[in-house]
């Protein structure tokens, strides 16, 4: 009996078992369907809405949910075609803003080296004669040169070639260290350089602590620190810059190429506004700025060492110079030298650097959306501040000027005092006296020079500003303005790190499908929010620096 019971209950179970495997198999396959069939509807409903569905924005009120613009999850072919043809004019707006730029900037390194001297001396001559208004600006010249001065006295005393055996005979990894850790150095102390000099040579700071003396030399002897600390980590990426182009498997300079394009990865593929993608322009100015000017140096130097250690036998004249240019082979093989060893790294680097500058702007205006006619706002901002004056638009760039000057008057020293020393002597006169008498005429020679170039470079940044400013106002019916309106941007959706969501999807999420009332409490999508932004801060460019929390970042 107990057994018959038993048999009863294991067969009763295995029915049980199998109508329970078996149920849900239908169950689920119904429930597919329905599923199935409700993401059918709802994309039909989608695409409905999404054809009459439409977007206006109002800069009165802050409902910007109207009826212009289409949001389509599928972009608009004519606006895909936009976005690759303005990937295309990147460079020639991009490079257009970058030439004057840098133009002016170069103009202003000038300026200490022509015009500062020419004002201390004339202000020196007539001191007694100097209205009181005068005082102010004859302190501050007198102040800036003296800056410069000590922190050269001081960093004089470093032996570069010491420097570059040491750097050389590190090995990559190492570089690549020393690399990063002195960019990151660079930029920390031209931010706290700006603030502190402008502290130093501001006009309130000269009338507060005129009577306080102790304050205004405590104030000049920290800039003076600060100068000399600032020129030598320039002059540290300088000789490993320099390390870089000397080197005989060009592993050094494959990693420093490598270095630029380490920028793209960190600065494309993220939202940037239209203040962060001016301060990224800055900050690509500075350092085409500062490559420039160390590749100069580096050329100048190492020009100079191979024309020495080719002539190191023969006493330097104008005859030995000529006769060796007459000398065909001997000039010749002296120029293939120079070219291969010193033209060709610095065109990869310079050519590296542009392409490189190229790329991250073209695509960072394509994710973002934003028209290349953007940097022409850039470019008058930037005429506007060359024409203020000079402390103006080295505020804006955030360009310590003194400290390229210590720079470069304490790498180029040592060349000329080795022209100098190989010259043909002077008879009947000692050999430092000679030496000493050489190198002011040297000096002497190069202020004419660059006192000529600066002049040039003012009538070519004038005529550049006049034709610029003539097409602006041919361009915008003669009003001339920095205001970035829905124009400047190409229609569409900007997608941020999060991923797409369009409004459809939004509404749904934040109020629920058949909730017509309270759509109002939806948050603004990326583009409302820009042109929201847009609207409310019109002249928002005019307040950018480079050292500026304008966005999320600084660049």
């Amino acid at each position: 009996m107990s057994n018959n019971l038993m048999n009863s209950k294991k067969s009763k179970s295995k029915i049980r078992n199998k109508s329970w495997s078996q149920k849900p198999l239908v169950q689920n396959r119904s429930r597919l369907k329905k599923i199935l069939y409700e993401l059918i509807d709802y994309q039909l409903e989608k695409e409905e809405y999404l054809e009459d569905k439409n977007i206006e924005t109002t800069s009165d009120t802050n409902d910007i949910h109207t009826k212009n613009e289409k949001i389509n999850i599928i972009a608009d072919p004519n606006y895909e075609l936009e976005q690759l043809i303005n990937m295309i004019k990147i460079p020639f707006h991009l490079e257009k803003l970058m030439t004057f730029t840098l133009l002016a900037s170069i103009n202003d390194l000038l300026y200490f080296f022509t015009v500062l001297p020419i004002n201390i001396f004339e202000s020196i001559a007539i001191y007694k004669k100097d209205p009181p208004f005068r005082s102010i600006q004859t302190y501050k010249q007198r102040c800036a040169l003296c800056l410069i001065i000590t922190a050269c006295l001081v960093l004089s005393h470093l032996d570069t070639s010491k420097v570059y055996h040491r750097i050389k005979r590190q090995n990559t990894m190492k570089l690549y260290m020393l690399f990063n850790v002195l960019e990151m150095c660079d930029k920390m102390l031209a931010s706290m350089g700006q603030s502190l000099l402008n502290v130093t040579l501001s006009d309130e700071s000269v009338k507060t602590y005129k009577m306080k003396r102790y304050k205004q030399i405590l104030l000049v002897s920290l800039s003076a620190i600060y100068l000399i600390a600032h020129g030598y980590i320039l002059i540290y990426q300088s000789i490993s810059l320099n390390v870089a182009v000397n080197s005989y498997n060009n592993s050094l300079l494959a990693l420093l190429l490598s270095l630029q394009f380490a920028e793209i990865k960190s600065s494309v593929f993220k939202k940037t506004d239209k203040e962060g993608l001016f301060q990224l322009s800055i900050s690509d100015i500075v350092q085409r700025f500062k490559i420039l000017l160390i590749l100069i140096i580096i050329i100048i130097r190492n020009t100079g060492a191979i024309i020495n250690n080719s002539m190191s036998n023969d006493v330097l004249s104008i005859s030995t110079l000529i006769k060796t240019a007459l000398h065909n082979h001997h000039f010749k093989s002296l120029t293939q030298k120079i070219m291969k060893l010193i033209w060709s790294p610095f065109v990869s680097i310079v050519s590296c650097e542009i392409i490189v500058d190229w790329m991250k702007h073209a695509y960072i205006t394509k994710f973002n959306r934003i028209r290349p006619e953007i940097y022409e706002k850039f470019h008058l901002i930037m005429c506007k501040d060359n024409a203020v004056g000079i402390s103006q638009f080295e505020k804006r760039l955030g360009l310590i000027l003194p400290a390229y000057v210590v720079l470069s008057i304490v790498m180029i020293r040592p060349v000329m005092f080795r022209f100098a020393k190989n010259l043909m002597p002077l008879k009947q006169l000692p050999n430092s006296l000679a030496i000493s008498i050489r190198l002011i005429w040297i000096i002497f020679i190069s202020f004419i020079i660059l006192l000529m170039l600066k002049v040039v470079m003012n009538s070519i940044l004038k005529q550049l500003s006049k034709e610029f400013l003539s097409d602006q106002y041919e361009g915008t019916n003669n009003v001339l303005t920095t205001r970035v309106t829905k124009s400047d941007y190409v229609p569409g959706e900007v997608v941020d790190g999060f991923g797409f969501m369009d409004q459809r999807t939004r509404e749904t999420i934040y109020c629920g499908r058949d909730d017509s009332e309270s759509k109002k409490k939806i948050p603004l999508s990326i583009v409302e929010k820009r042109i929201k932004h847009d609207n409310s801060l019109p002249d928002s460019l005019e307040t950018v620096t480079r050292y500026k929390m304008v966005s999320k970042r600084i660049w």
